[in-house]
């Protein structure tokens, strides 16, 4: 069976099959092809959206509790949908910045 096709059915599986003893039941049928399905695009897709979420949501935390006042020039940046080596780099600036003239040139330059 297709790696992708096989995905796409655990995927489409796990939103009808929602009671307890389903979710069981398909994990168990699954849990056996789970080295195939890691290495799908379908799944490596998923994992990419998720990492870039996470960075966004770092970034944002970050300039909330450190520069609160650049808030809103984040959530600007975070709008551009930046590829996820763009929003490490740029996590990396900020983590390095120690005033809020380098965070908003930091923010400004991604």
């Amino acid at each position: 069976m297709d790696k992708e096709v096989f995905s796409m059915g655990e995927l489409v599986s796990g939103l009808v099959l929602t009671s307890e003893q389903d979710k069981k039941w398909l994990k168990a049928r699954f849990h056996i092809m789970s080295n195939i399905l890691e290495e799908s695009w379908v799944y490596q897709d998923i994992l990419q959206k998720g990492k870039q979420q996470e960075k966004e949501r770092d970034i944002l935390l970050f300039v909330e509790l450190r520069f609160p006042s650049l808030l809103p020039q984040a959530k600007q940046v975070i709008e551009r949908r930046m590829v996820l080596q763009q929003l490490e780099a740029l996590l990396r600036k900020l983590y390095s910045v120690t005033t809020i003239e380098e965070a908003a040139a930091a923010l400004q330059s991604a």
